[in-house]
């Protein structure tokens, strides 16, 4: 970060804990909330966030078994309402009366859900690569929600009690965080989110410390209809940027069938690069971020 910006490590109370978190500038009425993708970190934004306006005032927190905050309480069910909820949480700890809300990946689906539930909330909505267009036929509900979370949720369940999870040295855990990324990442851009990630059991010993539950995040439960009744909840202005080669949301085929074309004011582009554009192209995604947050019209794709 640059060193004009004031950095403070924050520790929000839970009902399991706490959510671990950074601020990055001086207060101000309107903060930034900076949620993260799957399995990441608040360091996810350690790119991005030095070529976005300095007096603005970001939030970032790990979201709930990731990085420094606490894991639920075994046995719930972690899907993307139940973050969602915590989300909430942090925002009502701070007792903010309005926010801009910036998601990359699953953070960004939470940003969705958020702005959908509570519309008066949400000022300005930026999603970094997701589309969350994933949606399941009415007939196949009961069968999906068993595979899926279910059967799953037991598995990782047994899986977390044996507590065999490797140890690995921690160039090995960088390099096996970039290689599960495929994207374009580089060493250099993945330390430090790697070290959010991992707990130190001897000389150059770690094992990965975020919660197995998070393994859950595949399917969303929800049918196209619901999907398109949700995106029609928000009206804050809502940017899209999406990698032109990411296969999380593969755009130029999905831009035109998305239920996310039902946001009344939502705008699309479609840079260069993959699911982790803003890890590796940050400047990029800035020059649309900014704007679109200081109110300046870009062209809608």
């Amino acid at each position: 970060m640059p060193k004009s910006r004031k950095v403070l490590d924050i520790s929000i109370p839970v009902p399991w804990g706490v959510i671990a978190g950074k601020t990055v500038g001086e207060e101000s009425p309107i903060p930034i909330l900076c949620v993260h993708g799957g399995s990441d970190n608040l360091e996810t934004f350690a790119q991005l966030l030095p070529q976005l306006p300095a007096n603005q005032y970001y939030v970032c927190i790990d979201l709930p078994g990731h990085g420094k905050s606490s894991h639920a309480d075994k046995g719930y069910i972690l899907d993307l309402v139940w973050y969602t909820l915590a989300v909430k949480r942090v925002i009502e700890y701070f007792r903010w009366p309005k926010l801009y809300y910036l998601g990359h990946s699953f953070g960004g689906q939470i940003g969705f859900l958020l702005s959908a539930f509570y519309p008066e909330l949400v000022l300005k909505l930026v999603v970094i690569d997701t589309l969350m267009d994933y949606h399941i036929s009415e007939n196949i509900t009961a069968r999906t929600t068993r595979q899926y979370l279910f059967d799953t949720l037991l598995k990782l369940e047994k899986r977390s009690n044996l507590d065999e999870a490797p140890t690995y040295s921690f160039k090995e855990f960088v390099q096996k965080m970039k290689e599960a990324r495929l994207t374009e990442v580089g060493d250099s851009q993945i330390k430090a989110m790697a070290e959010r990630n991992l707990m130190k059991i001897g000389p150059d010993q770690y094992k990965f410390s975020n919660d197995q539950r998070n393994k859950l995040f595949g399917p969303i439960f929800f049918t196209c209809k619901q999907l398109e009744s949700i995106a029609r909840e928000i009206s804050c202005p809502t940017l899209f940027i999406l990698g032109k080669d990411s296969t999380n949301t593969k755009p130029l085929e999905k831009l035109n069938h998305t239920p996310m074309k039902k946001i009344r004011n939502a705008i699309f582009h479609v840079i260069e690069g993959d699911h982790d554009i803003h890890l590796a192209r940050p400047e990029a995604v800035a020059r649309l971020i900014v704007p679109f947050l200081s109110g300046e019209i870009i062209s809608k794709l």
